[in-house]
């Protein structure tokens, strides 16, 4: 996304690395297990974790995403699927069995 690639690791933390250079900017840990790959929609950068919570930050600053809501999904299952975005929500599945739509 605008010359940054942002990347989950399996200890848990997601970061924003420079593609030019390879420096990585900013990393956050969300808890061990970050399985699903992030999705940046509308300058929102969307992260899963395994203990069922989905985060969204402000890419106003690619090189340093600010956190901008915390959401913990149904009973808290791993997610492990790629949050995708259609129509204004946000929709997930988790470990759990369930499949979710956030939003509007």
């Amino acid at each position: 996304h605008e010359g940054m690639l942002y990347a989950t690791t399996q200890s848990g933390y997601v970061l924003a690395v420079d593609t030019n250079s390879g420096k990585t900017t900013w990393r956050a840990h969300l808890g061990f297990h970050l399985w699903s790959s992030p999705v940046v929609v509308d300058n929102t950068l969307l992260v899963a974790n395994c203990r069922g919570q989905l985060f969204a930050y402000s890419l106003a600053d690619k090189t340093k995403p600010k956190q901008l809501w915390k959401l913990r999904i149904g009973r808290g299952g791993c997610i492990e699927s790629t949050p995708v975005v259609w129509r204004g929500r946000i929709y997930v599945g988790t470990w759990s069995g369930f499949f979710f739509a956030i939003g509007h």
